[in-house]
Order: C-alpha cells, then structure tokens, then sequence
C-alpha cells in the first residue's frame, strides 16, 4: 500500500513543472511580442489621428506662408518706442 500514493505526487509534479514551464515561455516569447504589436498598432493609430487632425493649410509650404503672413502683422502691431 506504500504505491498508493505515488501517482497523486507524479501527477502534482508534472503539473508544476508544466505550468512553470509554460509560464516561462510566455513570459520571455508571447509577452514581447504582444507588446511589440501593440506598440506598433499604437504608432499606426498616432500617425492615422494625426492625418485626420491635419487641415489643409497644415501643409509646410503653407505654414511657410501663413508665418510670412503673421509675421507681417506682428510688425504692424509692434509699438513704436517713443523716442523715435
């Protein structure tokens, strides 16, 4: 009757080491690439939102206009010192 209880301890024992061992694959394979595709997926959604919040004058050549412009009524609004 000594045998009786050996496969309840062959079965907790392999049990333990599969969980440890799943676990550990998990932890140093899928977690990675589940954060790796996340962040990805997150870039991708920045990138689409900022398009979308783009208008049309937000274009380079014509921020290079629109601060031409601003620029020229920042000099008409300037103060002159009284001195000159």
């Amino acid at each position: 009757d000594l045998t009786g209880g050996k496969d309840i301890w062959e079965n907790l024992a392999l049990s333990s080491i599969g969980g440890l061992t799943s676990s550990t694959v998990l932890i140093l394979s899928a977690i990675p690439a589940v954060y790796w595709i996340t962040t990805r997926w997150g870039w991708g959604f920045a990138r689409v939102a900022r398009r979308a919040r783009s208008r049309p004058g937000d274009l380079p050549s014509d921020r290079n206009s629109q601060r031409a412009a601003a620029d020229s009524r920042m000099h008409a609004i300037r103060p002159v010192s009284p001195g000159h």
